[in-house]
């Protein structure tokens, strides 16, 4: 995701956009930092989370998001 981003350019911290966005910033933390877990797959949010963090940058999900890769026929 491209929270750092989204973030900087509000000039938020990460614990302005965790309490707006109702979350811990711990896991706010982890999802910006695109931390994984134990064995090895990538933190992935709620949806109903990814909306929040949305709502609290003010921003698209799209603008978010990573781009899609292209695919190969």
């Amino acid at each position: 995701m491209q929270l750092r981003r989204a973030r900087s350019a509000r000039e938020m911290t990460q614990e302005q956009v965790a309490e707006v966005a109702e979350i811990s910033l711990y896991a706010y933390q982890q999802y910006e930092r695109g931390s994984t877990t134990k064995d090895g797959p990538a933190t992935n949010p709620r949806l109903a989370t990814i909306l929040s963090i949305c709502r609290a940058l003010d921003v698209e999900l799209t603008d978010i998001l990573p781009p899609v890769p292209p695919t190969s026929h």
